[in-house]
């Protein structure tokens, strides 16, 4: 294999201004290639083309010790040739209405909402997907091109135990069909067909994904073709005109598959209503009243929800239970010479 880097200086009056540069790497021996590059306007008068094969660092991994021999042919340059127009949204998505704080669960809305913080939109997850930013008019959106698979990953899980749908907006030219996942406690989706050169607008309902820990949502994925613009993902219910409670830390500390059943300390609550208890995970641990009973060794999302009652809306508040092993009471007998 070789490879080549053509590189061509912008000069102005003798004095070098820019440098516009293209390269094709990893050229097979005995093939042709026929490459076009677009430069765009406002450049100037090319007054020098320099071509450099194998010139790079050797340590990037150019081959500088061979020699080779390159043919290069039909040098041409046109006048005014527009690059190829692609096609991305030049309106931004409608914008979400005022909601109760406490109806909303919000990723990415660019402020209209307080968004879940230090969400991650691009997790490497070995995917093809390229992701950017893209604004419209001011308006920030998420830009995914190449789609096969791209992942949102949160910082913590979140609660979206008492949302009623998840909401987003997407653009796109090309993409035929769009697959949402919720990832909690496993992971599915919903197939969406959007409809091109132009915005869509989803409401999933949250009963799509009953089968998930809607208590602790780490992730969302999608795949799809094509590339997409998003907006205005949100997790959202009807509005309620009573605020939750105020509760404080709730906490189940880590088991061992031996250990007795315990009971649940529930948060302390500016409200009055009676709390419930429930586990995501019987397979690992079964709730009666507030009493626990360990079943296996794993983990368990444990709820507390509080009654409405007294002024206030339902409280919720979750925790994790780890449940282990216990580790071997002797250790392993020595290798004998």
């Amino acid at each position: 294999m070789k490879k080549i880097l053509l590189s061509i200086a912008l000069l102005l009056g003798g004095i070098s201004v820019s440098n516009a540069q293209f390269e094709i790497s990893n050229l097979s021996i005995g093939a042709g290639y026929a490459p076009t590059m677009y430069f765009g306007a406002g450049l100037g008068i090319y007054s020098k083309l320099v071509i450099f094969t194998d010139s790079g660092a050797a340590s990037n991994g150019w081959n500088n010790s061979a020699t080779g021999t390159y043919l290069i042919d039909d040098i041409a340059g046109g006048t005014n040739v527009a690059p190829p127009v692609v096609a991305a949204p030049t309106d931004a998505a409608t914008a979400p209405s005022a909601r109760n704080a406490w109806d909303v669960v919000s990723i990415y809305t660019d402020g209209t909402y307080a968004d879940k913080a230090n969400t991650n939109f691009n997790p490497g997850w070995g995917q093809a997907t390229v992701y950017s930013p893209f604004a419209v008019g001011g308006n920030n959106m998420l830009k995914y091109s190449n789609i096969d698979y791209q992942g949102i990953a949160f910082a913590t899980g979140i609660n979206v135990s008492a949302m009623d749908t998840v909401h987003l907006d997407l653009w796109t030219a090309d993409c035929t069909s769009f697959n949402f996942y919720l990832i909690g406690g496993g992971e599915n989706s919903v197939t969406l067909t959007p409809t091109q050169s132009g915005w869509n607008s989803f409401d999933i309902p949250m009963s799509s994904y009953s089968a998930r820990t809607l208590a602790n949502i780490i992730q969302l994925k999608f795949t799809g073709n094509g590339t997409v613009y998003l907006d205005n993902i949100y997790f959202s219910r009807a509005t309620t005109n009573e605020v939750p409670p105020t509760l404080g830390a709730f906490t189940v500390p880590a088991k061992l598959v031996s250990d007795a059943a315990f009971d649940l300390t529930a948060p302390t609550s500016d409200g009055s209503g009676a709390f419930t208890f429930s586990s995501s995970n019987p397979a690992v641990a079964t709730i009666s009243g507030s009493t626990v009973t360990i079943v296996a060794a794993g983990s368990s999302i444990i709820t507390a929800t509080q009654a409405a009652a007294s002024g206030f809306g339902v409280g919720i508040a979750t925790a994790e239970l780890v449940v282990s092993f216990a580790p071997p009471a002797v250790a392993a007998t020595a290798p004998t010479l």
